[in-house]
């Protein structure tokens, strides 16, 4: 039996007769469905390494192409007030600097005239950019926690929180097929869709809940990211799956702030009360930081 030909069994790509013949030995043969099973194992777990790598890439890729994006409106933005400020506030030569400009003083007599160059000597207020400088002070640092800073939070939990590749990618089927185009949604950023795809497979295994608590957590709704994060400690059985489920709540309540203040304090006890959790000191690095800063 011939690699190409179980690989052919494997993508679903047998028809008719073929695959009748093919299926028959196979129900006959323990070896052949040995081997067929490492096979359609080896094909999932290098989909699986092409994938991470996509993810990896296509959003590096969206980062610059949002860099440039920006860069672009910017310069865009610039050169368009630059005319504006060069065409609308033209010089004209008809004036000099001593030109009189009427300036009522005193009980208002219209008569009353200064000039450009008194004006600019007479003036006793600081000039705008001296104002700017006398307000400019260095900014404290802010501290960490949500109820304290919201802002600050978001930006730390969102440091921290790193995309889980481990969804499983399986090819052929349309639960498959609908699974692949969540993930290249999730991809494009597109968090709303991706929820959408996501909430029409039926899969029973924690991959699921899991996919849809990062897309809840990108898109700032956390109450329903930690609903999910909890259903997915529940349909695993994995101890370091688990402790990582609980770092992601952990991080999902830093970034939601005093609504989930009880789940921030409750997660924060149970991870550094276990000396041998995988995220104890990242936990304690962190509120270490944000007692420093009270």
């Amino acid at each position: 039996m011939h690699n190409s030909e179980i690989e052919k069994y494997v993508h679903g790509e047998m028809e008719g007769e073929e695959l009748r013949e093919f299926e028959r030995r196979l129900s006959h043969d323990a070896d052949l469905q040995t081997e067929v099973a490492q096979i359609r194992d080896l094909i999932r777990d290098l989909g699986q390494l092409r994938l991470s790598a996509s993810i990896r890439k296509a959003q590096l890729y969206n980062k610059r192409l949002k860099i440039i994006k920006w860069g672009v409106l910017v310069a865009a933005m610039g050169l368009g007030l630059l005319y504006f400020s060069k065409s609308y506030f033209a010089q004209d030569p008809t004036l000099s600097p001593d030109h009189a400009i009427p300036i009522p003083k005193g009980g208002g007599n219209p008569e009353s005239l200064m000039t450009v160059d008194s004006l600019k000597k007479e003036s006793g207020e600081p000039r705008g950019d001296s104002l700017l400088e006398e307000r400019t002070a260095p900014q404290r640092e802010l501290p960490v926690l949500a109820w304290q800073d919201p802002h600050a939070a978001r930006e730390m939990a969102d440091y921290y929180f790193l995309t889980p590749e481990d969804f499983t990618f399986v090819r052929g089927g349309s639960a498959e097929n609908l699974l692949d185009s969540a993930k290249m949604k999730f991809n494009e950023e597109d968090y709303h869709t991706t929820l959408l795809y996501l909430q029409h497979l039926s899969s029973t295994g924690h991959e699921n809940p899991y996919f849809q608590a990062v897309c809840y957590f990108k898109l700032g709704r956390y109450a329903e990211a930690d609903s999910s994060f909890l259903l997915t400690i529940d349909l695993t059985s994995d101890p370091n799956k688990t402790m990582e489920l609980e770092w992601y709540g952990f991080l999902n309540a830093l970034a939601c702030g005093k609504p989930c203040r009880s789940r921030f304090e409750q997660l924060s006890k149970s991870i550094v009360g276990k000396p041998k959790h995988l995220f104890r000191s990242r936990v304690q690095s962190i509120l270490q930081k944000s007692l420093d800063k009270k």
